[in-house]
């Protein structure tokens, strides 16, 4: 067996042994595009659905605006994703279930699994 093959199955038996923190996920994107005959931009919305994520950590970061009334935080999730399903960069929400995250810049990309930064939209 080659190491690639046995990276991907290790990958495999790890979101097996998640459990239940793995949950179905459906990445959206919204995109625009200029309608000649209307004269007006069409709003479209590419969607790719993914069996398997872990959605497992939230910390709270200060905004650290020093002229601002009050503080503000945001909490932000990580999530865990097989870099070989879905191009995560391409996407900007995450609905996990049917709560939807903001996908931040800031994704790591480990070869066989990515690293996600999501914030919880109201």
């Amino acid at each position: 067996m080659s190491l690639k093959r046995l990276l991907v199955n290790s990958v495999d038996v790890a979101f097996k042994a998640a459990g239940d923190l793995v949950s179905p996920a459906v990445f959206y994107k919204k995109t625009g595009a200029f309608d000649f005959s209307t004269n007006s931009v069409a709003d479209t919305v590419e969607s790719a659905s993914v069996k398997r994520v872990i959605l497992y950590a939230s910390s709270k970061k200060s905004s650290g605006a020093k002229n601002a009334e009050a503080p503000t935080t945001k909490a932000t999730h990580d999530l865990i994703i097989e870099s070989s399903v879905i191009d995560a960069s391409a996407f900007d929400r995450v609905s996990i279930n049917s709560v939807f995250y903001k996908i931040l810049p800031d994704i790591t990309d480990y070869e066989y699994v990515s690293l996600l930064k999501l914030i919880k939209e109201t």
